[in-house]
């Protein structure tokens, strides 16, 4: 017989109808993931679609676990390109800087431009 399933509990108790569903889609998203040494790997458009609905997923759950938003007044330093990519202080996760920290890179293109990332935005990426 299959074991029985468990409701998984924070500090305060058992989660909520809305937590347990957060908590049950991050664990079918990160399923889908392609993953190499416990890294996501993506090499085309389906691992980066499994990771942008896995990104969205975090965002959700942040969310619905009521995070607070780490602050992104860093960001107005950014470029103008790079303000376009990433505006205002809400969290926005992108698939592409999450595969250039992935890959230890510190620099991404942008409209055809190179652009090196600070070991900041890689550690907060």
């Amino acid at each position: 017989a299959a074991p029985a399933e468990t409701t998984p509990t924070s500090p305060a108790g058992t989660l909520s109808p809305p937590e347990l569903a957060a908590v049950r889609q991050l664990c079918a998203g990160q399923r889908r993931l392609h993953q190499s040494g416990g890294l996501a790997v993506i090499t085309d458009e389906a691992t980066c679609s499994a990771c942008a609905d896995f990104l969205a997923d975090i965002d959700r759950a942040a969310r619905v676990f009521g995070l607070e938003a780490a602050p992104r007044g860093y960001r107005a330093k950014f470029s103008p390109n790079y303000r376009a990519l990433f505006p205002g202080e809400a969290r926005l996760y992108r698939v592409d800087v999450l595969e250039t920290s992935l890959d230890r890179h510190s620099s991404i293109w942008v409209n055809g431009e190179k652009f090196e990332l600070s070991p900041q935005a890689v550690r907060q990426a």
